[in-house]
């Protein structure tokens, strides 16, 4: 005849563990610990990153974000640089641009840059802030602004100057006539760094 176990001898292997450790005096691991039901300790996540990590991670990320935001200004500050030479060079848009005359200021991500444009080439560029310099109309885009505009192929709704408005990302102030009247040109004017910057070769 099969003998049944004695019920004292129906103990868990978690249970036999847990008993065994204390007998000898042994402290409990926390993930044990963790695992006995009405255990007061709660759950601990070791993966879980303390505040100390936390703010270093933190730093670490701003810290990378504002490297990127200070390449992305010297982007823009080195492509409004090359602006006159690349305008002037681009005879389609210098004759399109024939019958303007006309100083305005562009401002590039917080860059302001006065421009003087006479006949469709820009004369004279000047980086500012100037005081007291007059200008008829501005463009204000902002670096985001540029930087999604000046990408290879622009998403839709960063592709052009009047959706960037749209998007409160730029801003157009002054006498907008002479804008308005050579539209064409100004756009183009603000484009022509995307096929430098994104030119394999180089800037030119």
């Amino acid at each position: 005849m099969a003998i049944s176990p004695k019920p004292s001898a129906l103990i868990s292997p978690m249970k036999a563990t847990v008993v065994g450790a204390a007998s000898f005096g042994l402290p409990l691991t926390k993930g044990l610990r963790n695992t006995i039901p009405g255990s007061s300790t709660e759950p601990t996540d070791a993966t879980e990153p303390t505040d100390a990590a936390k703010d270093s991670e933190d730093s670490t990320m701003k810290a990378t974000e504002e490297m990127e935001d200070m390449k992305n200004m010297e982007e823009i500050a080195r492509a409004m640089e090359n602006l006159p030479g690349w305008v002037n060079g681009d005879a389609a848009l210098v004759r399109r641009g024939r019958f303007i005359d006309v100083d305005c200021l562009i401002d590039a991500g917080g860059l302001p840059f006065y421009l003087s444009i006479r006949e469709g080439r820009i004369t004279r560029m000047e980086r500012g802030p100037a005081l007291m310099r007059s200008w008829r109309f501005c463009i204000g885009v902002s670096a985001e602004g540029l930087r999604r505009f000046w990408a290879p192929v622009p998403e839709p709704g960063w592709h052009d100057l009047f959706a960037l408005t749209q998007r409160g990302e730029a801003v157009l102030e002054g006498d907008l006539g002479p804008l308005m009247a050579n539209l064409r040109y100004f756009k183009e004017l603000l484009a022509i760094p995307r096929r430098h910057l994104n030119d394999p070769a180089g800037e030119g």
